[in-house]
C-alpha cells in the first residue's frame, strides 16, 4: 500500500523500548493512533506497535521491546558473524 501511495521513500522508524506497556501509555495518553501491535515469539520475544505519526513526524514509529533472552540470542548471532568475517 505504502509503495502504491507514495512510491520509494521512509515508510517507518523503529524505536527500541525498555517497557513496552509504559511506551503504549505514554502514546495513548498523547491520543496517537495505533495501526496495529502485536508479539512474536509469545512470552520469549518480541512485541511491537505500529504508531500513526504521520501528521507530526511524516512517517509511522514503530515501538519494539525485546525480552532480555532475545537480546541474548542476538549477542550469539553477531559474535558468530563477526568470528565468520574474520575467518575469511
Amino acid at each position: 500500500e505504502f509503495l502504491n501511495e507514495t512510491g520509494d521513500g521512509l515508510h517507518h522508524v523503529g524505536l527500541r523500548v525498555d517497557d513496552f506497556d509504559e511506551a503504549m501509555d505514554g502514546a495513548n495518553k498523547a491520543g496517537i493512533e495505533v495501526l496495529q501491535s502485536g508479539s512474536i515469539g509469545a512470552d520469549l520475544g518480541i512485541r511491537f506497535a505500529f504508531l500513526n505519526t504521520k501528521a507530526t513526524t511524516g512517517i509511522v514509529t514503530e515501538l519494539v521491546y525485546l525480552t532480555p533472552q532475545i537480546d541474548k540470542l542476538y549477542d550469539r548471532l553477531k559474535k558468530r558473524a563477526s568470528q565468520r568475517g574474520q575467518s575469511n
